[in-house]
């Protein structure tokens, strides 16, 4: 940026002064920490259009309160400086314009704007913040719209460990709920009684939530800070919306976690208070499940498919009906789960019931007798396992794209890439192509070059290729030709086929220095090197692109050269564009595996917290399973069992369950795996990997899970037991 002193865009001055020569320069006070930069020290910089130039570092800046902006590297000139070194002397990238008191800012935009070109906009001050505010917002949204994707899918999976609670708790409660009937309570009466503690318990959890969100919010920021995103400070914005939000969907979930339970506990019978024992009906109820499970799974198979198979003339993209499809399928396999909780159960719990023999056993037939309790349990399990394999699918399926591409043929012995990872468009000097060419240890090189553009006002990336790139870079077919021309472009064959290009389709792309300019379509290509690519000569990108920068150089050695020896030949050639870095295709390699790795940390953790709340609901239910079949442990101590074996016996159990409700999430995260993968087939998504372990961990979480009420059931006081009611 250029700094003046009557500046109003936010810096502001923490040490020394503002640049006005130039030889001066100053920094944000970020970069001076992270660097040990002084006020009075030279620095070296490096522009496109500049070779390295030293510099007297003459003031460190703030960014308001903050020490940059989002974590961002500013070097800060006065007009006329940066003006050279960006090749605009002479122009302005805007402008900020104060009106004497008094004057009317809508009267003063009307005689400026007759002053400017077409391709500048006047606006006011408000609107400008309040764009720009709306920018950066737009800009987070993904943040929000990350974080919220994650609090529903705990949400969804708390929905079904509150119903089940519910669930067991109205079944052990039925002689209480009977007693209250055979007094005179109507059944509206006990469901309004049951939802009235749903709305209870659901209020307090959902206070406590909230002050426990505020306080992850505190870790979260200090977490982005502690990756470098240096946010301005202030304090975090608490309003009333987010707590009266929190608390209404809170309490709304539990109410309706609650609500099937309470219908149940409404129809409890009188007669049931007189009775030990009530045994209800399983195989009828499960009837009209069957029937709501198949119609629902059928409706989100249908969307699935229609986004995998339908073109789709206009409105949402396919990927978007997939998902919706994925989402709607997560249900009514939900519902039909307690339909295959026997025969799957019963088979899962074989091999315990022939390792530990009678607790393995008694084990087994627990999961097998209440296949309700079974498929809700595995049910909160199913949706977390499931999305932790959908991403373990997409993260190695990346890795197979990128050693797909890597492993394609590519004729070069060593890359040259910016330093910068995050903007696609960063580059370094062409004069290091220049000096490669002229060193006796590399034989041949060709460079990528990227630039942004408008196609139908959507901005997208176009690339200049060098006419060798397909010596470097082979295709698996080719309509037309790659010899592009001054006005030719090369396309990738799915690019095409979106946007219903063909050969000889005129193009019209807009740039930022040169306008709207018309291109051919000239050669359409496919292959993974190709991918998502429009391309076109390197004289139409200078011609449209000012100053060029090459994004990536693939380098040949020459004949005798050893790796070792090239690629020490070629990091001196660049030792004085810090912009550039050199790898050799296995370095190359071992970053993307990493930033695909950290990437897929961030997001099993994320939904490591559902499957954590599944783990959590496990050892719920296995707790009330307990308490619920007091009498029936305390007989089974009384005729002999010992501690150890009602240990087995309960996290046998939670193992058995653990493991159905993984078996069933493995299968539905591959499935939806393929059928997104199949989605963004036209994204360069061609390899389908299925990575394997899910099933172990888990069934070894749901024996730690279980931990707890086993050694709850193994305490228990065998006589007060047998006359538990």
């Amino acid at each position: 940026f250029n700094w003046e002193e009557n500046d109003t865009e936010g810096f502001v001055v923490r040490e020394g002064r503002i640049p006005t020569g130039p030889g001066e320069v100053a920094i944000d006070a970020a970069t001076a920490r992270a660097f040990g930069f002084t006020v009075g020290q030279t620095i070296e910089i490096l522009t496109p259009a500049t070779p390295v130039r030293q510099y007297e570092l003459v003031g460190i800046a703030g960014f308001g309160e903050a020490d940059s902006l989002g974590g961002a590297t500013f070097a800060l000139f006065d007009l006329q400086t940066i003006q050279r070194l960006i090749e605009r002397e002479g122009e302005l990238s805007g402008a900020s314009i104060q009106v004497v008191p008094g004057a009317d800012v809508e009267v003063v935009i009307g005689r400026i704007v007759p002053m400017l070109g077409d391709d500048a906009v006047v606006e006011s001050g408000q609107s400008a913040a309040e764009e720009q505010a709306a920018g950066i917002q737009e800009a987070l949204a993904f943040f929000n719209t990350f974080l919220l994707t994650f609090g529903f899918i705990a949400l969804f999976v708390g929905t079904f460990i509150i119903a089940n609670t519910f669930r067991i708790v109205v079944t052990q409660r039925t002689r209480e709920l009977a007693l209250f009937r055979a007094l005179g309570a109507t059944s509206r009466q006990v469901n309004l009684m049951v939802l009235a503690e749903a709305v209870v318990v659901g209020a307090f959890a959902s206070a406590v939530g909230i002050v426990a969100g505020i306080g992850l919010a505190f870790a979260l920021r200090a977490g982005l800070e502690a990756f470098g995103i240096d946010l301005p400070t202030g304090p975090l914005v608490i309003t009333p919306r987010t707590i009266l939000v929190g608390m209404v969907v809170g309490v709304v979930v539990t109410v309706a976690s609650a609500i099937l339970p309470a219908r149940r506990a409404s129809r409890v019978p009188p007669v049931a208070a007189m009775s030990q024992d009530l045994v209800r009906p399983r195989r009828r109820a499960l009837r009209p499940r069957a029937l709501t499970g198949t119609i629902v799974t059928s409706l989100g198979l249908a969307a699935l498919f229609f986004g995998l198979f339908v073109k789709i003339d206009g409105g949402p993209p396919e990927i978007a009906y997939v998902g919706l499809g994925a989402a709607i399928t997560f249900v009514g396999v939900a519902v039909l789960s307690p339909l295959i909780a026997r025969p799957v159960a019963g088979a899962i719990g074989a091999p315990f019931a022939r390792l530990l023999r009678v607790p393995g056993r008694l084990a087994q037939q627990n999961a097998v007798r209440s296949p309700r309790r079974t498929s809700a349990t595995a049910s909160a399990l199913m949706i977390g396992i499931a999305l932790v394999t959908l991403a373990s699918i997409m993260a190695a399926s990346i890795r197979a794209v990128v050693d797909e591409v890597l492993d394609m043929g590519v004729e070069a012995d060593l890359i040259v890439r910016s330093t910068n990872d995050f903007d696609p468009t960063a580059g370094f000097t062409p004069e290091l192509g220049v000096r490669v060419a002229a060193d006796p240890s590399f034989s041949d090189g060709t460079r990528i070059r990227v630039g942004p553009a408008l196609i139908d006002d959507d901005e997208t990336f176009v690339s200049s290729f060098a006419d060798n790139y397909t010596d470097f870079f082979p295709y698996e077919a080719l309509e037309g030709t790659t010899t592009l021309g001054a006005g030719g472009l090369l396309v990738d064959k799915g690019v095409a086929e979106t946007r219903e290009w063909a050969l000889e389709t005129v193009v019209v792309l807009t740039f930022e220095d040169t306008g709207p300019q018309s291109f051919t379509v000239v050669g359409i290509a496919s292959g993974p090197a190709y991918s998502g690519v429009i391309a076109m000569s390197e004289t139409a990108y200078e011609a449209n692109f000012g100053t060029p920068t090459d994004a990536q150089l693939y380098v040949v050695l020459a004949d005798g050269v050893t790796l070792e020896e090239g690629k020490a030949a070629l990091e001196t050639l660049a030792q004085d564009v810090p912009t550039a870095q050199v790898q050799t295709f296995d370095e190359l390699r071992t970053d993307a595996e990493q930033q695909i790795n950290q990437l897929l940390g961030l997001i099993t953790g994320l939904l490591g917290l559902a499957v954590l709340i599944s783990l959590i609901g496990v050892t719920n239910t296995m707790t009330l399973s307990v308490i619920e079949r007091t009498r029936e442990i305390g007989l089974l101590r009384a005729v002999g069992m010992d501690r150890r074996q009602t240990r087995r016996m309960i996290r046998s159990e939670a193992s058995i369950i653990s493991v159905f409700g993984s078996l069933l999430g493995v299968v539905i995260g591959i499935f939806f795996g393929w059928a997104i993968l199949r989605a963004l087939e036209s994204q360069g998504f061609t390899t389908f990997v299925i990575p394997v372990g899910s099933l172990v961990a888990t069934g070894v979480l749901g024996i730690v899970f279980a931990s707890l009420p086993a050694w709850r059931a193994s305490k228990l006081n065998v006589l007060e037991a047998i006359a538990y009611e």
